[in-house]
C-alpha cells in the first residue's frame, strides 16, 4: 500500500468538519459553473477554480472547500489529534521507507544539494534573510565563541560560551558604555586563554585601544587620560 499526500488529506480533512458558524447552510449545494469560478462550501467565497484542490470523484473534478479552508481544517485536525498525527507519520515512513531513502540519497549528492540550496535561496530570499538575521540575534554568543577560536586557535568550553551570552548584554568594564564586544583580560598574545574567567565585556573603542596591553597598563593609560 502506497500512502500518498492525498491519502493524508483524506485521513485528516475528511474526519473534521469546519465550525458551523463558518459553513453555509447544508441545503446549499455547489452547482456546476460555466466560468472559471467556484463557490467554497465552507466560507462561501466565490474564487478562481485554481484555489481548489483536485478531486477525481467530484462532478467538477474539484473539492467543495477552497485551499485556505482545507489547510485550516488540516491544522485544526493536527492540533486536536497530535498523537494520531505522529502515529500516521510513523506508519507513512515505514510504508514508504525505500522511496524516502532514495529521495534523501539524491538530495545528499553534492551537486544536487548545492543546486537545491541555490534555488531555495533565490525563491525564498526574504525568508532566508529573516531566518539568518534571527539566528544572529539569538546566537551572538556562539558567533563570538567561534571568533575567539579562530583568533586564538584555542577551544571555548560550554561554560565560557554561556558566559559570552551574559557579557553581550553587559556594559563595558572599562568605561561603562554599552559593550557589544568581548575582551581577553590577559591578552591572547600574552598566553591568555578562552576560559570564562579571562573574558570581560568591552565596547569596541576600549577593546581596540587595549589591544594586547596588560590590564594594569591599560587601566593606568585610562587614568592618565
Amino acid at each position: 500500500m502506497l500512502v500518498t499526500p492525498r491519502c493524508l488529506t483524506k485521513f485528516w480533512i475528511g474526519e473534521l468538519s469546519m465550525p458551523h458558524s463558518t459553513r453555509t447552510p447544508s441545503s446549499h449545494q455547489e452547482s456546476p459553473s460555466s466560468d472559471n469560478t467556484k463557490t467554497c462550501r465552507a466560507c462561501g467565497r466565490t474564487l478562481d477554480r485554481a484555489q481548489f484542490y483536485a478531486r477525481s470523484d467530484s462532478p467538477d473534478g474539484l473539492r467543495n472547500d477552497c485551499k485556505d479552508c482545507t489547510k485550516e481544517r488540516a491544522k485544526l485536525a493536527v492540533q486536536r489529534n497530535p498523537e494520531k498525527r505522529k502515529e500516521y507519520m510513523r506508519q507513512y515512513g515505514d510504508i514508504n521507507r525505500a522511496r524516502l531513502n532514495e529521495q534523501a540519497r539524491v538530495r545528499a549528492k553534492s551537486d544536487n544539494r548545492k543546486l537545491y540550496s541555490r534555488r531555495y535561496r533565490v525563491h525564498n530570499r526574504q525568508s532566508v534573510l529573516e531566518n539568518e538575521r534571527r539566528y544572529r540575534v539569538l546566537n551572538r554568543h556562539k558567533e563570538t565563541a567561534r571568533q575567539l577560536v579562530r583568533r586564538s586557535a584555542m577551544p571555548v568550553d560550554d561554560t565560557a560560551t554561556e558566559y559570552l551570552r551574559i557579557l553581550r548584554g553587559d556594559i563595558c568594564s572599562y568605561c561603562g558604555k554599552p559593550a557589544g564586544t568581548v575582551d581577553h583580560i590577559v591578552p591572547v598574545a600574552s598566553g591568555g586563554a578562552n576560559d570564562w574567567d579571562n573574558l570581560t565585556s568591552a565596547c569596541s573603542s576600549c577593546n581596540s585601544r587595549k589591544h594586547d596591553r596588560p590590564l594594569l597598563a591599560f587601566l593606568v593609560k585610562l587614568y592618565d587620560e
